[in-house]
């Protein structure tokens, strides 16, 4: 998290950008239900971060309008990147159909 997020913090812009870096990889999501994503404390602080619940189609809390994944360019890097993608694809589905996931 500190290798990727420290590059990024640096260059954004904090009157519109915020950083959240993890702490290596999270949980495989693609096969949990989504009930039982939120008992991922990583998952759980994404999911307040960008300000909706899993499986729902309600935007109107969104906090940010782009969620860009920054991962190391390695195979962990984007091993990383890959559990983020099936996250957002899985279960906050609505923001990867409304363009608001960038990787």
């Amino acid at each position: 998290g500190d290798s990727a997020g420290g590059s990024a913090k640096q260059a954004r812009d904090r009157e519109y950008q915020a950083i959240m870096p993890l702490k290596g990889k999270i949980l495989n999501t693609w096969e949990v239900s989504s009930d039982e994503v939120l008992a991922s404390q990583e998952v759980h602080d994404i999911s307040v971060a960008i300000g909706i619940d899993p499986d729902s189609d309600d935007l109107s809390q969104l906090r940010y309008g782009k969620i860009c994944i920054l991962a190391d360019a390695d195979s962990d890097g984007l091993h990383i990147a890959t559990l983020l993608c099936a996250l957002f694809v899985k279960h906050f589905r609505a923001l990867v159909k409304h363009g608001h996931v960038y990787v």
